[in-house]
């Protein structure tokens, strides 16, 4: 239910230039953090990026994708 990107140099030099901007690496992780797409730790699918709302086949599911603020960490969001 998530997406990997096998090639990361592949990806840095023809994906993110055509359809990002051109932005780096880290600037796309961030945005995809901000989408709330988690980062699988370990296990088969370890690397991969999902959101619930990010399902192949299922574009009625996007409209509940929210851009969000990243907290960082050891601040408190709610002050």
């Amino acid at each position: 239910k998530g997406f990997v990107i096998h090639d990361r140099q592949l990806f840095v030099s023809h994906i993110l230039p055509q359809n990002f901007d051109g932005a780096k690496f880290t600037s796309f992780t961030r945005r995809l953090k901000r989408w709330k797409f988690q980062r699988v730790p370990r296990g088969p699918e370890m690397g991969a990026y999902f959101n619930k709302y990010f399902v192949r086949d299922k574009p009625d599911l996007v409209s509940g994708m929210m851009y969000g603020i990243i907290e960082q960490s050891g601040e408190r969001g709610d002050e």
